[in-house]
């Protein structure tokens, strides 16, 4: 297998073809023309005026297929409309406004992911999902940097309608992190899937997902805070007995299990106080995530000791 992550092919990934640059400017150029000029139908003709352009990281990947930041409020949802969005998938942990996709006629899936790899299962998801739901399709993680890229083109190789090396452009072009080496592995061993499986009834899209076991999440992210700990001793890098080992991306991932968290039954069962210190441990795991993509060890440090610190915290009250 190729190893996309290897000096030698930086410059190379960097270096995004001209093909796929003309083809996603030429998207954007027709998308805003054809939004000024006559505006989208949603079964009557709109007119034609331009919504406030709220949605970050917006990028077509072909025809129909749409990847960027996470639709926050009325007016993104506004904005999908005017592109003639049809259905948004979200691979964050949050799913997408149930009532603003309702109002604006927006089907939503909601299939999480993590920084760290792509199941075989969310593949087939994936793929399955752009093969039958209705276009054009938004599918969205939170920044609309990393995780959706990810997604959208390994589906997309599932569907054949890109290459492998399309689809590693799109995500260079996206920003996608070196250090999310999972995200890079799955889009380059992502294969075309069999009409068998694109077209298989029984595989489920749901509107929102079952993030599994309360308990089990948090064993997980005590699991991966330990693992955290190991590189933190080491400035923020992987040391060389744990060369696997990717700082930003666990502090990634710790940030996006908490979040999934947050709208856990058992969260709002415990109330407000215990909501407050889930937040703040999953505003800490960002600002951690921040902090070592910039290089910032000893803020970084600090944010590290204060995590582990909002914890114990937590467990002392609700645990222990």
């Amino acid at each position: 297998m190729r190893n996309p992550h290897t000096p030698t092919t930086l410059p190379h990934r960097i270096a995004v073809t001209a093909g796929i640059m003309i083809m996603l400017l030429a998207g954007l150029l027709a998308w805003g023309c054809a939004n000024t000029q006559k505006g989208y139908k949603r079964g009557h003709e709109t007119q034609a005026t331009q919504p406030p352009q709220v949605l970050k990281q917006v990028y077509p990947l072909v025809d129909g297929l749409w990847s960027g930041g996470e639709p926050k409020g009325r007016s993104a949802y506004e904005q999908l409309a005017s592109m003639g969005i049809k259905t948004v998938i979200s691979v964050d942990a949050v799913p997408p406004d149930q009532a603003l996709a309702d109002e604006f006629g927006i089907r939503i899936v909601h299939l999480p992911i993590g920084y760290d790899t792509i199941s075989d299962q969310r593949a087939k998801q994936f793929a399955h999902a752009l093969a039958t739901l209705p276009r054009p399709i938004y599918l969205h993680c939170h920044h609309g940097k990393h995780r959706g890229p990810a997604a959208i083109g390994v589906g997309a190789i599932g569907t054949g309608e890109i290459t492998t090396q399309q689809a590693l452009e799109f995500m260079t072009l996206a920003g996608t992190s070196e250090s999310y080496h999972g995200l890079w592995r799955a889009a380059d061993q992502a294969q075309r899937l069999d009409d068998s499986i694109l077209f298989d009834t029984t595989i489920e899209l749901p509107a929102i997902a079952d993030i599994g076991d309360f308990a089990q999440a948090m064993s997980e992210i005590d699991r991966l805070n330990e693992l955290l700990w190991i590189c933190a001793d080491n400035d923020f890098i992987a040391p060389d007995d744990h060369p696997d080992l990717a700082p930003s991306s666990i502090a990634g991932q710790m940030r996006n299990m908490l979040r999934q968290l947050e709208a856990d039954k058992l969260t709002v069962q415990e109330g407000p106080i215990f909501e407050e210190l889930l937040i703040e441990s999953r505003d800490l795991a960002s600002q951690l995530e921040t902090q070592i993509d910039f290089g910032d060890i000893e803020n970084a440090m600090a944010s590290m000791n204060a995590f582990t610190e909002s914890c114990v915290r937590c467990h002392e009250q609700y645990r222990d």
